[in-house]
């Protein structure tokens, strides 16, 4: 096994490459590591025990995905005890570093010599979550080998946003969760696989959420318009005074699409089960010619998604227990967990096309009063790691959304800061 290891000021890169279904290759304190791994014959693909997934696992034969390391600073060892079902096999890990000071160093091992050399440019971060400028110079590598056990160097996994040019994107994705704080979500050890995305993408860390309850603040991001007035305020469901010919986000353009986990039928305005049609603000808006059409469980966005055909604007709503109202941080994470990397290998997203939007109704409290809780912007042109401390609010998702589709801005976006 062969470790080369290239170091400049910035980062340094340690690729191991691995041929068989053994090996053990985990990272030091302090580093992060990720690892592209599958099972042979088609065996049904789980997350091994201290890893998350970030996209996969394919539909091919191996159903091989890219993982990252859920266990802090130290990435857990890939084992022949740990490779179940049998025949999983570790195609490759890419570790990563803080690069020590001094020039260049090259480590090798009793049979194999390799050599690397990284140059890269530094990255301007602007205070938006969604706009970046980048340069990097490629690198060179040469590998020589001695012995006759091979071992393959591999690049590591791409990042969930490659910082990519800013302006391809033209559809737009809000996934809506429910009542957590933003200190309750970001930084906490109950939400690795949240603070991986937020850490990878963009991140609001001045948004707020304008009132209480929930319906008021599903309103507001999809017109631009405030709702902190009777009967608004009172989490009820659709029909009589409590239903509007308000212009939204869904009036603007025929091109959208809300998909609710767990709604019985399209358009649905009854309550049933884990659906509360309190979360699902198209069916509030009864100048909407098209909700029985775009208005959709669930099940339908895998197909939209498989085929590249998401809409300009869509939606997702959980449900009840998956977004958190009714259930624990713990069973959002989860949900977001299995459902955010299908969408992160579909080709709308891919390709640059898609922007997604994930972002909490209300945090703690009561009443007409604001509070600040996460908003996560994943896109290509999404600088890793990048924050935003401008003042963002519930009007700021409708002027990203209107942005991107190139919509005439609604209600009060003049005065809106745009995510």
């Amino acid at each position: 096994m062969t470790r080369p290891v290239s170091s400049r000021a910035g980062i340094s890169k340690v690729v191991t490459g691995y041929s068989q279904t053994y090996g053990s290759a985990p990272a030091a304190a302090g580093e992060l590591a990720f690892a592209f791994f599958g099972t042979a014959n088609a065996t049904a693909q789980t997350t091994p025990s201290g890893w998350g997934l970030i996209a996969g696992p394919s539909t091919s034969e191996d159903n091989a995905g890219y993982y990252f390391s859920t266990t802090g600073t130290t990435a857990p060892s890939i084992t022949t005890s740990g490779l179940t079902p049998s025949g999983r096999y570790v195609a490759g890990m890419a570790v990563f570093k803080p690069a020590s000071s001094g020039g260049t160093t090259t480590s090798s091992s009793s049979t194999t010599t390799s050599s690397s050399t990284t140059t890269s440019s530094p990255t301007t971060t602007s205070s938006s979550t969604t706009t970046s400028s980048s340069t990097t110079t490629s690198s060179t590598s040469t590998t020589t080998s001695t012995s006759t056990t091979t071992s393959t160097t591999l690049a590591p996994p791409p990042s969930i946003c490659r910082s990519g040019p800013p302006g391809k994107v033209t559809k737009v994705m809000v996934t809506w969760e429910e009542n957590e704080n933003y200190s309750s979500v970001i930084g906490s050890s109950g939400a690795p696989y949240i603070n991986s995305i937020a850490s990878q993408c963009g991140l609001a860390t001045n948004y707020d959420s304008l009132t209480h309850p929930s319906l008021p603040n599903y309103m507001e991001m999809t017109s631009a318009q405030p709702y902190d007035v009777a009967p608004w305020n009172g989490d009820r469901d659709p029909g009589g005074t409590c239903s509007t010919t308000n212009p939204s986000i869904f009036s603007q353009t025929s091109n959208w699409k809300s998909y609710v986990e767990s709604m019985p039928s399209n358009c649905d305005m009854t309550d049933s089960g884990d659906y509360e049609a309190r979360h699902n603000p198209a069916v509030y808006y009864s100048n909407l010619t098209d909700c029985s059409t775009n208005d959709v469980p669930f099940t339908e966005l895998a197909t939209d998604v498989a085929s590249g055909s998401l809409p300009t604007i869509s939606t997702v709503t959980p449900n009840a227990i998956d977004d958190g109202e009714d259930g624990t941080l713990s069973e959002t994470e989860t949900w977001l967990s299995n459902y955010l990397p299908t969408i992160l290998a579909g080709p709308d997203y891919t390709s640059g096309r898609l922007a997604i939007i994930i972002v909490w109704d209300e945090g703690a409290g009561s009443g007409d009063v604001a509070s600040n809780v996460p908003l996560i912007v994943l896109s290509e042109g999404t600088p890793a790691g990048s924050t935003s401390s401008l003042p963002l609010n519930d009007y700021s998702v409708t002027a990203a959304i209107d942005s991107i589709a190139g919509l005439t801005p609604l209600g009060s976006l003049r005065t809106a800061f745009n995510i």
